[in-house]
This record gives structure tokens, C-alpha cells and sequence, in this order.
């Protein structure tokens, strides 16, 4: 057979055998008639769990802007995609501790999802409870819980969240590999922690391009909460207002720490830093470390370089600068104390003295 029809019947076969592989579509919609198996926007369910009752592994359910007022059990792989991450609402307010729970991989997308309530610690917004699958969340809202996204088993892949009124944004787990991208974390609460990853010797974390702020009064925790990882990757983030922006306790590798900006520690007694580490298992690159009480604590005198330094009560403790570390005013548009309303502004003016120094081997 030649080469080019051999080809255009493997690529018939392929096209053939995926259309078996896509599931059903179904549909929710508050206007629907609530006809199963709700597969148009006509015979839709009027609301969104018995139309997941009705799913099998790989079906897609498409809902309609509206507020449904219940939990999800969610125990198929399937994808569940919202019209709107403002007007697509999943309201948990006062139902049971889980709003929405995933006992199997899949996608949820495109919602605003309100947990039982802010005041309940026990309450989750989204649970996630598999080992071996991979759920990904993206552009939604979640509040009013005790914590945002709370997983323990496979990975997740958050994508584009907003994350308020909670305690804890991301309490992660895991057994394979966790992203938490592009996303808003904004704390208020007494004890507030905006990532907490716990021990998952075998597991990677990817934490970039985030903003995580504590904006309250009261004794907050950790911007992000580093237990028993095998390694971490925090990169491109604002870290802001917490008792240690960085907390690092035993990872298994490495932490790395790169292009970010660590400001407004909450100012407390005894001695917590932006980063405050008990080990020398990291490495801190690029940073800009400004307004803190103190900037690194660590034992082991671990690497760092290209960071600049500056207003903080003391820079350095177990630690020594790098040949390439800064300490001088970086020169922010907008230097103010981040809030919720995130009317800082942290690009550099013209003439810093960060503009071109850092790793050379770094992209900016």
C-alpha cells in the first residue's frame, strides 16, 4: 500500500473510533423541561444533580446562567462547564459541608460556587477524594467555606481562580502532580493560610503567576504552608501580608523560588520571616523581598542570589547574600500595602535598580 493512502486510512480510522470515544452531552437550564436524558437545551434538567446521576465516564453536561441551590456528588469522569464564572451559581449556602465533590477526575469550569458557609471550617467548596485521576478547575469563583479547594489523592489543576471569604484557599495533597496557576487568593480571616501543601513525598507542586494576600487584622498563618513535598516550583507570584509569606518545612527536594515579590509580613512577635525556613532545602532567585521583618531565616545557609532587598527590619538570618544581591529601593509605580481591592501597581519604574539584574539564566 503507498505510503500516502495507508496514511489517510490510518487517520479515517482514528476519526472514526474517536467519535466513539466522546461522550454524551447533556444539558441544565432553568428554563428546560426536564426531560431525561436532557441531551438539548429544550428537554434540559432544571437542575444540575440528577443530570450528573444520569453520566457516564466522559460525558460533558453544559449548564445554563442561573443559581442552583444544592450540592454536587460528583462519581464519574465527566466535564462540567458553566455559561458564566459570575452568573452560573452553585449556592451550598447552609446545605452540607461539601459543595461540590469529586470522587472521580474530570473538569468543572465557568462557575460561582458559595460553600456551606465562611464561618464553618469544616466546609469545602470543592473536595476532591481520588488518587489516581486528575480533576481540573478553571475560571470560577469560590467562597464562603472553610477552604476553597481542599484535595487529597490524584492531582489538581487549578486554572484562573478567584478564591475569597475562606480560611484556607488550597489545602493539597497528592500522589502525582499539583498546578496552581493564575490565580487570586484574598484572606481576611483570623489563622488564614493561602496554599497548604501537606506531605506528598513523590509529588511536585507548581505554584506561578499567583497573587496570594492577607489583608486582615488578625493573626494570619502562611501565604503558602510547605510541608513533605518532594519539590516545589513557586514562581511569578505576589506573596503578601501573612506571618511568613513562604513557610518551609521538610521537603523532600527542593524548593525553588523564583521572580517574586514577598512584602508586608504581619508584624509579630517572635521571629517569622517572608521566608522562614528550619532547613537549607531551597534555592532563591530573582525575588524582591521589601517591607518585611525579616526577609529569609534558614539553617544550613542555603543559596541565594539576584534578589533585592529592602526595608526590612533585618535582611539575612542563617543566610548569606549572594554576589549579586541587591539592597535598595526597587522602585515600585505603586508601592502601597495590598488590599483586596488590588490597587498596587508592582511593575518598576524607569531607572530601578532591579531593571536588568537579575539571573541572567532566568526569563523575566
Amino acid at each position: 500500500m503507498k505510503p500516502k493512502y495507508f496514511f489517510l486510512l490510518c487517520l479515517s480510522f482514528y476519526i472514526l473510533n474517536s467519535t466513539f470515544l466522546i461522550g454524551t452531552v447533556r444539558y441544565v437550564s432553568k428554563t428546560g423541561t426536564n426531560t431525561p436524558p436532557y441531551t438539548s437545551w429544550q428537554t434540559a434538567a432544571t437542575s444540575i444533580q440528577p443530570c450528573i446521576n444520569l453520566c457516564v465516564d466522559g460525558d460533558t453536561i453544559y449548564v445554563a446562567n442561573g443559581i442552583y441551590k444544592e450540592n454536587l456528588v460528583i462519581n464519574t469522569a465527566i466535564s462540567l462547564i458553566g455559561s458564566s464564572m459570575d452568573s452560573t451559581v452553585i449556592d451550598g449556602t447552609g446545605l452540607g459541608d461539601y459543595t461540590v465533590v469529586f470522587s472521580a477526575g474530570g473538569i468543572i469550569e465557568n462557575f460561582n460556587i458559595y460553600g456551606k458557609s465562611e464561618t464553618v471550617l469544616t466546609s469545602r467548596v470543592i473536595r476532591f477524594n481520588n488518587i489516581s485521576s486528575n480533576l481540573i478547575i478553571k475560571n470560577c469563583n469560590l467562597s464562603d467555606a472553610g477552604v476553597g479547594v481542599s484535595m487529597v489523592g490524584g492531582d489538581v489543576d487549578a486554572q484562573n481562580l478567584l478564591i475569597k471569604n475562606v480560611t484556607r484557599g488550597f489545602n493539597v495533597f497528592g500522589y502525582y502532580k499539583n498546578t496552581i496557576t493564575n490565580c487570586t487568593v484574598l484572606l481576611d480571616k483570623e489563622n488564614s493560610i493561602g496554599v497548604s501543601i501537606g506531605y506528598s513525598p513523590s509529588v511536585d507542586n507548581y505554584i506561578n503567576n499567583n497573587i496570594i494576600l492577607f489583608s486582615g487584622t488578625t493573626h494570619p498563618q502562611h501565604g503558602i504552608s510547605i510541608g513533605a513535598p518532594r519539590s516545589v516550583y513557586i514562581y511569578n507570584n505576589l506573596i503578601s501580608g501573612f506571618v511568613d509569606n513562604i513557610f518551609i518545612d521538610s521537603p523532600y527536594d527542593t524548593v525553588y523560588i523564583k521572580n517574586n515579590v514577598l512584602n508586608y509580613q504581619f508584624v509579630v512577635g517572635g521571629s517569622p520571616a517572608s521566608i522562614n525556613a528550619g532547613n537549607n532545602r531551597f534555592k532563591v532567585n530573582n525575588v524582591v523581598l521589601a517591607n518585611n521583618k525579616y526577609a529569609i531565616i534558614a539553617n544550613g545557609n542555603p543559596k541565594i542570589d539576584y534578589n533585592i532587598f529592602w526595608k526590612n527590619q533585618r535582611n539575612l538570618i542563617g543566610v548569606n547574600y549572594g554576589d549579586s544581591d541587591i539592597v535598595a529601593d526597587p522602585m515600585f509605580v505603586k508601592d502601597t500595602l495590598p488590599n483586596a481591592q488590588l490597587d498596587f501597581d508592582y511593575h518598576l519604574q524607569a531607572y530601578s535598580p532591579a531593571i536588568d539584574k537579575g539571573d541572567p539564566n532566568i526569563l523575566d
